[in-house]
C-alpha cells in the first residue's frame, strides 16, 4: 500500500503540473490536488466506513479495489492527451557523476569566470526539454566538476561524464543540496501535524464528548481538520491574498510558495498554542474536581473546545503543501521534478517518525524517580500543557531556521535562448 501510494503521487504532482505553462495555473492545479485528496480521505473516513460496518470488511475492500480500478481507467482514457516530457538518461547517475567528478579534482582550482566551465548546447544535452541552467555563485566546490583539466577533452569536443561535467548537471547538483534546508524545516511541521491524530485524539479522549444526544468520537475531531483544508482554498484567495494585497499597497501581489509556507509555520505555532491553552483549562478543571458525570476520566469541558486547534491546523497544511509543492517542483531541476515532489511525501513519512522519537524521549525524560511524566496513561496524572508548550517552542525555532534558509535561498535560473 505504501509503496502504491509513494510510488503515483509524486510523479502525478509534476505530471499534472506540466501540462499548464503559467505559474498561477500550477498553483491552482496544486491546491486542487490538495483538497481532492482529502475529499477522498473524508469519503474514506465517512462512507467507506459506514459501509464496512454494515457489509462488512469484504465488500469493503472490494469497493476500494473497484474504485482505484475506475481511477486508472480514468487516467488511462486521457493519457494520449497529456503532455508529457520523456527523459533520457539517468538523473541519479548524473548526480553522483558531478559528486565523483568533483572529488577527482580535489585539488585543481575553478577559473574565477564562470564562461570557462564546461558547457554543450541544447542539441547535445541528454535531456528534452532540459533547458541550460545558468551558473549559480553558491556551493562552489561542486564547479570543480566542470572545470576542464588537460586531457579531459579528447576528439570531437567530447568528454568522459565521469572525469568532467556540464555547467547544467552540477547546477542540478547544486539545486538539491539547495532544496535540503527548507526541506528540512519542513519535516518538524509535520511532526507538530502528526498530533492531530494521536495526542490531540487522547485529549479529545480525556473531555466531555456528547452534546445532548449527540456524541463526537475522538477520532472523528480530525474531520474539522480535513473539512478545513477542503474550504480554505476559498478563504485564502478571497480573504488572505486581498489582505495581503492591501498591505503591499497592490491589487495583483501574491504570496510566494516561500511565503505561503511561512504562513503556515505561523497558523501551526497559533494552532498547538490553542491545544496548549485548552489543556491548561482542561487540568484546571482536573485539580477543581469538575468531572464528566458520564466519566470519571473526563472533565466537564466539551470536545469542541479543540475545534479552532483542528481548523488552525488543517489552514496550516493547506498552506505548507502547497507552498512545497509550487516551491520544490518549481526549484527542481526539469529532469527532476517527480524527485523534487517526492520531497513532499517523504518530509510527510519522517514527521511521523520524528513525533514518534521525541514523544518517547520526552515520556522517559520526564518520568524520573515516581514522577508520571508529562504524557502518562491518564492524562489527568500528566501535563500534556508542558509537551504542547515545547512543541510551540520548538516551532519557533523551526520557524526561525527557515527564515534563515528562504532569506539566503539562491532559486534556479535556467536559459531560454
Amino acid at each position: 500500500m505504501a509503496l502504491g501510494n509513494g510510488a503515483f503521487q509524486s510523479a502525478l504532482m509534476s505530471l499534472g503540473a506540466d501540462q499548464f505553462d503559467a505559474d498561477e495555473d500550477k498553483s491552482v492545479y496544486f491546491s486542487r490536488y490538495l483538497v481532492a485528496n482529502n475529499v477522498g480521505l473524508a469519503c474514506a473516513n465517512t462512507v467507506i466506513v459506514y459501509i464496512v460496518n454494515s457489509e462488512g470488511w469484504a465488500f469493503g475492500y472490494w469497493l476500494c479495489a473497484g474504485t482505484g480500478l475506475l481511477a486508472f481507467i480514468t487516467f488511462a482514457i486521457g493519457m494520449t492527451s497529456y503532455r508529457q516530457y520523456m527523459p533520457r538518461g539517468n538523473p541519479y547517475s548524473r548526480g553522483i557523476q558531478v559528486l565523483v567528478a568533483a572529488t577527482r579534482k580535489w585539488d585543481i582550482p575553478t577559473p574565477s569566470d564562470h564562461d570557462l566551465l564546461y558547457e554543450v548546447s541544447d542539441q547535445e544535452s541528454d535531456v528534452q526539454r532540459r533547458h541550460k541552467i545558468l551558473h549559480s555563485d553558491s556551493l562552489r566546490w561542486f564547479d570543480k566538476a566542470a572545470t576542464i583539466a588537460p586531457g579531459d577533452l579528447v576528439k570531437e569536443g567530447s568528454s568522459n561524464p565521469w572525469t568532467l561535467c556540464t555547467v547544467t548537471q552540477v547546477e542540478e547538483v547544486k539545486c538539491l543540496c539547495r532544496l535540503l534546508p527548507v526541506w528540512m524545516s519542513s519535516i518538524f511541521f509535520y511532526t507538530v501535524y502528526a498530533q492531530a491524530g494521536t495526542l490531540f485524539v487522547e485529549q479529545g479522549a480525556a473531555m466531555k464528548i456528547d452534546y445532548g444526544s449527540f456524541v463526537m468520537q475522538p477520532a472523528s475531531m480530525n474531520m474539522f481538520n480535513i473539512v478545513t483544508i477542503v474550504i480554505f482554498p476559498v478563504v485564502y484567495d478571497r480573504v488572505v491574498i486581498p489582505f495581503y494585497g492591501l498591505c503591499r499597497g497592490s491589487r495583483t501581489a501574491t504570496l510566494s510558495p516561500l511565503q505561503r509556507t511561512g504562513l503556515g509555520y505561523v497558523l501551526c505555532f497559533v494552532a498547538v498554542s490553542l491545544a496548549a491553552i485548552v489543556e491548561m483549562k482542561r487540568l484546571f478543571l482536573v485539580e477543581q474536581g469538575r468531572v464528566d458525570a458520564n466519566s470519571e476520566a473526563s472533565v466537564a469541558l466539551s470536545i469542541f473546545w479543540m475545534t479552532p486547534q483542528f481548523f488552525l491546523l488543517g489552514a496550516a497544511q493547506y498552506c505548507v503543501a502547497v507552498g512545497q509543492m509550487q516551491f520544490f517542483y518549481g526549484q527542481s531541476p526539469s529532469s527532476m521534478r517527480s524527485l523534487g515532489s517526492s520531497f513532499c511525501l517523504a518530509c510527510i513519512a519522517l514527521g511521523s517518525y520524528v513525533s514518534s522519537v521525541l514523544v518517547t524521549l520526552v515520556s522517559r525524560l520526564t518520568t524520573a524517580g515516581s514522577s508520571q511524566g508529562w504524557i502518562p496513561k491518564e492524562l489527568n496524572r500528566g501535563h500534556l500543557d508542558y509537551f504542547y508548550v515545547l512543541l510551540a517552542a520548538l516551532t519557533v525555532l523551526n520557524f526561525l531556521f527557515f527564515l534563515r534558509c528562504a532569506n539566503g535561498f539562491t532559486h534556479l535560473t535556467v536559459y531560454r535562448g
